[in-house]
């Protein structure tokens, strides 16, 4: 029997957004935990999480929840979502959009930026709505974030397919470099202005973004 790519987009893309397979880890240094330290138990839910005893001053229980305790999921691997699209036989560039997406929501943006650049590659250019994504991640990087926001913003453009930013292009930038200090003032300011520009109008979050970003 045939399935559609589009409807294997679709499978791939609920697979990616509940993340089964993935690894619970913790990135605290304090009471005892250094480091990434991962848990016994990997598929249960993102609210509520049981874990083996990792220190005798830390244990997290079933009415603790992972934001409030510093516990995350990372992305494996092994995870499902990633066997499923390696079994994939038919891919388009939909298929690598909905995989970035799901690789960014679970923390591993270097290894989005891996599929991003194997579609660049491929000559295919992504929705701007996967650079939005990818934008907004950048705070995650702490090594040459700056230079990657001017790598994706400059290939935006790149090719006889450009893609337009749109108004949550603009907030995700402000939002990205508003993490990285105010060292990047002069060029928040200039992307605002080339943006605005080209005729997009920034939304009620983008201007939020910016005054956030000089108040700070």
């Amino acid at each position: 029997v045939h399935v559609s790519v589009e409807a294997q987009n679709r499978l791939l893309d609920l697979l990616c957004y509940y993340g089964l397979g993935n690894t619970w880890v913790n990135e605290r240094s304090a009471d005892g935990i250094s480091g990434w330290v991962e848990t016994e138990n990997e598929l249960e839910t993102e609210k509520h999480v049981e874990t083996q005893v990792v220190d005798s001053s830390y244990v997290m229980s079933e009415n603790v929840s992972a934001e409030e305790s510093g516990w995350c999921r990372l992305w494996s691997g092994e995870c499902a979502a990633n066997k499923f699209f390696n079994e994939m036989r038919e891919k388009d560039v939909v298929t690598y959009e909905v995989l970035i997406a799901g690789i960014v929501r679970f923390n591993a943006f270097n290894e989005a930026m891996d599929v991003y650049r194997q579609v660049r590659q491929a000559g295919l250019q992504p929705s701007v709505g996967t650079y939005n994504i990818l934008i907004g991640a950048v705070s995650k990087k702490t090594e040459n974030a700056l230079g990657v926001v001017t790598e994706l913003l400059s290939q935006m453009s790149e090719g006889g397919n450009p893609v337009k930013p749109n108004s949550q292009t603009l907030t995700a930038i402000v939002k990205a470099l508003t993490l990285l200090g105010r060292q990047n003032d002069d060029f928040v300011l200039q992307i605002w202005r080339e943006i605005t520009e080209a005729g997009v109008r920034p939304s009620l979050a983008g201007y939020t973004a910016l005054l956030s970003f000089f108040i700070d």
